[in-house]
C-alpha cells in the first residue's frame, strides 16, 4: 500500500540504517499492527489484541484511520476496527492532512474522510500533502499543487521533497537547495545532497562531507562527518571514523562515537547497533535496552517493534515485552 521507497529525496534519514527514506514519525497512537497466523490485526499499548487479526494486509494508523486489505477489497478502519470507508480503488495510502491518496482505474487522486473522491489532478505522478502542498510531476519535472489541485509552484525541478518547517528541498542540475511555499529560492542549489529541515537545521553534503545549515543557509555545524542523520530531540546522529555517536546543536559530542550504526532519537530513545545487534540508548548515552535484536524500529506511542530471527514483537521504553515475537 505504500509507494516504493517513500522518498522525500535527498539524504535519507540514516538511509542505510532505516532501510529507505522516511519522514520523522508522527506516531501511531495506541494501535500497533501484529501478524498472527498469516493475518493482520492490532494491539493496544498494553499488548491487548483490540482488533482481531482478520486482514490480509494493513498499514499503520494515520489521523485515526488505517488502510486494510481483505481479498480484493480495500478500505479504512477506525480505532475500533470498524470499516468506515470502503473503496473500489486498486491502491490506497494513509490519510495525511485529511486526504488520502488512491489509485482508481489507473489514475491517482485523493479521497476525503467520507471516502468521496475530491481531487483527480491531471499530473503524471502525485505524492501526498505536506503543509498544504503536494509534489506533482509534469513530464520529467516536479512542482507542487495545492489542495484544489492547482499547480502553485511550477514544475521546474529535477526532483523535489516534502515541505517541512515551511521549506522544501529541490534539485537543479544535480545540486540541492531550498524553496519556500511561494516557490522563491531561499537557499540556492549548491549541495551534493541534503535533508529536509528539522528542529531548524538541515543536513547537507559538500565536498564529500556532512554538516548542518540553518534556514538562512549559514553552515552552523562544519561539514566534517562521514555520514549523519537529522537533529531530533536536540541531538544529531553522526559518523566519524566508521563509528556512530551523537552531537548537540553546538557540535559537541554528547554520546561518543562507538556504535556500528545508529538512528535519530524519538521518545527519548535512539536505536544503536553493537556486534550486529540492536538496542536503545537514552539522551545521556545510557544503554537502556541492551543490544539483542536482529532488527528494530524507532519508538512510537511508547513501543518499539523489534525482530528476533524471523519473528517480530513490541517492547516498552524499558525493554520489557508487551507483545512477544510472532511471525
Amino acid at each position: 500500500m505504500k509507494k516504493a521507497g517513500l522518498r522525500f529525496f535527498g539524504i535519507c534519514v540514516c538511509a542505510l540504517l532505516l532501510g529507505g527514506c522516511q519522514r520523522v514519525s508522527d506516531g501511531v497512537g495506541d494501535r500497533f499492527k501484529v501478524r498472527i497466523e498469516g493475518r493482520w490485526g492490532f494491539i493496544d499499548g498494553a499488548g491487548k489484541l483490540v482488533i482481531p487479526a482478520r486482514f490480509d494486509a494493513v498499514d499503520d494508523f494515520s489521523e485515526g484511520l488505517a488502510c486494510v486489505v481483505t481479498g480484493d477489497e480495500r478500505g479504512y478502519i477506525d480505532r475500533q476496527g470498524k470499516l468506515v470507508i470502503q473503496t473500489r480503488a486498486e491502491e490506497i495510502w494513509g490519510f495525511n492532512e485529511d486526504l488520502a491518496e488512491v489509485k482508481v482505474d489507473g489514475k491517482l487522486g485523493f479521497i476525503d474522510r467520507q471516502g468521496t473522491v475530491v481531487l483527480t489532478p491531471p499530473y503524471d505522478d502525485i505524492w501526498d500533502f505536506s503543509e498544504g502542498l503536494a509534489r506533482v510531476k509534469v513530464g520529467d519535472k516536479w512542482g507542487y499543487m495545492d489542495t484544489t489541485g492547482q499547480l502553485v509552484i511550477p514544475a521546474l525541478y529535477e526532483d523535489v521533497g516534502y515541505f517541512h518547517e515551511d521549506l522544501a528541498l529541490v534539485e537543479v542540475a544535480d545540486k540541492m537547495g531550498f524553496i519556500d511555499k511561494r516557490g522563491h529560492v531561499v537557499i540556492a542549489p549548491q549541495y551534493e545532497d541534503a535533508s529536509f529541515f528539522h528542529e531548524g537545521l538541515a543536513l547537507v553534503k559538500t565536498e564529500g562531507k556532512y554538516g548542518f545549515i540553518d534556514k538562512t543557509g549559514q553552515m552552523v555545524i562544519a561539514p566534517v562527518y562521514e555520514s549523519a542523520g537529522l537533529y531530533a530531540e536536540g541531538l544529531a546522529v553522526v559518523c566519524e571514523a566508521g563509528q556512530w555517536g551523537f552531537i548537540d546543536r553546538s557540535g559537541r559530542w554528547v554520546i561518543a562515537p562507538q556504535y556500528e550504526a545508529a538512528a535519530f532519537f524519538e521518545e527519548g530513545r535512539a536505536r544503536v547497533q553493537k556486534d550486529g545487534q540492536w538496542g536503545f540508548v537514552d539522551a545521556r548515552g545510557q544503554l537502556v535496552v541492551a543490544p539483542q535484536f536482529d532488527e528494530a524500529a524507532n519508538y512510537s506511542g511508547g513501543l518499539a517493534s523489534v525482530r528476533i530471527g524471523s519473528k517480530w514483537g513490541y517492547i516498552d521504553l524499558q525493554g520489557r515485552w508487551v507483545w512477544e515475537p510472532t511471525e
